[in-house]
């Protein structure tokens, strides 16, 4: 006995649109729980200057200002030197004596930044001493009032200058831009140490 053929088999197949409805609601919730779960790099500015270009100074026109000029501009030249070995303190270009401080590497062979910082402090409180007074550098640009600085016995009290090989590690600097960064005085506030750092004969 034959049997009558199935309609289905020459009826079209109808198109029925996928349900996306659970796929967008774990979208809606996998997406703001990922995003609280991950944790952003954070980028921060370390402000150095390079190396000042010198200009030589001409001889013979107004020798009695220039020496004016010459007795007031005293520098401190104050120099770190990153070795393998230690951190090297330098001041008034010294190599050696009381102006020449050599931080040696702690028993691991890390560096001793602790040590390095308290001996900048050392620096700013006993020989540069406090401000003699304020001036006036120049007008800033974005909110157009007076940029007031403090002045110092040395004209470079807010520079320091950073010298070492090429291969050294850049977090040993980043380490060392920090710990000459600012320091707690004695009344407990924040103070500038070295604001204006100068990468040197890096090499």
């Amino acid at each position: 006995m034959a049997y009558k053929p199935s309609d289905k088999r020459n009826k079209a197949p109808a198109n029925i649109d996928p349900d996306v409805t659970p796929i967008m609601n774990l979208m809606v919730v996998l997406i703001p729980l990922l995003i609280s779960m991950a944790e952003f790099v954070k980028i921060a500015l370390l402000e150095y200057a390079p190396p000042a270009i010198e200009e030589p100074s001409g001889e013979g026109d107004g020798g009695g200002s220039d020496n004016q000029n010459q007795q007031q501009d005293v520098k401190l030249n104050l120099t770190l030197n990153i070795t393998e070995e230690a951190l090297q303190v330098s001041l008034f270009g010294q190599t050696s004596g009381e102006n020449f401080i050599e931080i040696a590497n702690l028993p691991d062979g890390a560096y001793d930044f602790e040590a390095l910082h308290k001996e900048f402090v050392r620096i700013r409180t006993d020989i540069i001493g406090p401000a003699l007074g304020e001036e006036q550098t120049g007008i800033d640009e974005k909110s157009g009032l007076p940029i007031i600085v403090a002045t110092y016995k040395f004209s470079d009290a807010a520079s320091l200058k950073i010298a070492g090989k090429g291969d050294i590690p850049w977090q040993v600097l980043v380490s060392v831009l920090d710990e000459s960064r600012e320091y707690v005085d004695k009344s407990g506030e924040i103070r500038p140490l070295y604001p204006s750092p100068i990468m040197g004969m890096i090499q």
